[in-house]
């Protein structure tokens, strides 16, 4: 008849239910159904995402539900079975599992920046178990003879998956991990990665200017005032990412480099993240140098995340997400679209992406990640996806998310009238 879940741990749930009032029969077994919704963790095998189901004895009216993902939301439906019929689903409840500490970051790599910078990055944990608060990068150096000394470790903490670590010692090892922080605490510590101080040496060229720039490409250009050698056939274009809005992988740092023939001295750098500030540098012989610029913005190439809904009231439902993690510049409101049903008995909620022609409502909401919902009819369910929009447009539509608002009183009756009255009834 009616079902809770109380989240007990990041990997487990209680269920619970009350038998139904007119069984018709004896109850033989439950059947629980459950299956997981959203998760942050990655798994390429779809068929995780596939219903689980269980039975359980008559007796029983409760299940500890164990072995779940840290951080993911599921949906619960329990059914009833006698000896001739087995029922339609209870109605559905959603329910998530706690944070828990992420697992390590990988791809940890280093890049000499010159004789005492190094910039470090990295990817994403392929569990984080929750959000990502921020990284801690510590270091130390080392000797190919000695062995570190854990108390001269030192270490930054950072909310991007890149630092970038000064006044080192030229010509020294280090040895560097990473370990990424949710609300839990810290993980385990990424594996080791060692590298060695050193960067070759330039001196400056002359004027470098960014001529164009879209979304995704920067054209630069600079002047040929150096004196050359005869037998000098091309500059040399190297360029790194420095800072984005958008989440991006380790190779995003990587110092990517490209040649210009002599004769030229203009060149673009194509396959850009959007919104992101790059640093570009020109060499020529043992001359160099260098210029930061920003790429523009684009719409956003993906949805808002974590959309969950929270029943408030019998009017009003409580929305609450997550920016997209590719936003491709700064988001500066939302568009929510939603349509609503009179709920009836056994209605089962499918997930889906839609298109917003199948939603009857839209609101626009400035930069908030969350929104209350008012006016809303009684025990109806209402369906709910949502677009991030930055100063370029709208663009993805996040996953398709079903709330209910709660029962609420009954009016009253109507047309009453007095049929066959007497002097007695």
């Amino acid at each position: 008849k009616t079902i809770q879940v109380q989240t007990k741990t990041s990997t487990s749930l209680l269920l619970e239910w009350q038998p139904p009032p007119q069984p018709h029969g004896s109850i033989l077994q439950y059947g629980i159904r459950y299956q997981i919704l959203f998760t942050p963790n990655r798994f390429d095998d779809y068929t995780f995402y596939y219903p689980i189901h269980l039975s359980v004895n008559s007796t029983e009216t409760s299940v500890y539900l164990r072995g779940l993902e840290p951080y993911s939301d599921y949906q619960f439906c329990v059914r009833t079975q006698n000896e001739v019929y087995t029922s339609s689903n209870s109605i559905c409840i959603e329910r998530g599992t706690f944070e828990d500490v992420p697992s390590p970051p990988v791809n940890v790599r280093a890049t000499a920046i010159d004789n005492t910078t190094l910039s470090v990055f990295w990817d994403l944990p392929l569990n984080p178990n929750g959000i990502i608060v921020d990284y801690k990068v510590e270091y130390m150096t080392t000797t190919l003879n000695t062995s570190a000394n854990s108390s001269d470790v030192k270490s930054v903490t950072t909310t991007k998956n890149q630092v970038t670590l000064t006044d080192l010692t030229y010509l020294s090892m280090y040895i560097i991990t990473v370990v990424a922080r949710t609300s839990v605490g810290e993980g385990n510590s990424s594996s080791e990665v060692v590298t060695l101080m050193f960067s070759e040496r330039y001196f400056p060229l002359f004027n470098i200017t960014v001529l164009d720039k879209t979304a995704t490409s920067l054209t630069v250009e600079w002047d040929s005032s150096v004196d050359l050698i005869n037998n000098t056939r091309y500059y040399q274009i190297r360029y790194r990412g420095i800072s984005s809005e958008n989440s991006v992988s380790g190779s995003f740092y990587d110092v990517m480099e490209a040649t210009v023939d002599i004769n030229s001295m203009v060149y673009t750098i194509t396959s850009l993240e959007p919104y992101s500030e790059y640093e570009i540098s020109v060499s020529v012989l043992d001359k160099y140098t260098s210029v930061l610029s920003r790429t523009l913005e684009s719409v956003p190439s993906s949805a808002p995340r974590f959309l969950k809904i929270s029943s408030i009231s019998n009017t009003s439902l409580l929305l609450t997400w997550e920016p997209p993690d590719k936003p491709n510049g700064i988001i500066t409101y939302y568009q929510v679209y939603y349509s609503g049903q009179r709920y009836a008995y056994g209605y089962y909620t499918v997930y889906y992406y839609c298109q917003s022609d199948s939603f009857s409502n839209t609101i626009t909401i400035n930069g908030n990640i969350s929104f209350n919902l008012s006016n809303l009819n009684s025990s109806w369910n209402y369906n709910f996806h949502i677009r991030a929009g930055n100063n370029i447009g709208l663009n993805h539509y996040s996953r398709s998310v079903n709330g209910r608002t709660l029962a609420g009183a009954p009016s009253p009756p109507i047309n009453v009238t007095v049929v066959n009255n007497t002097a007695n009834t």
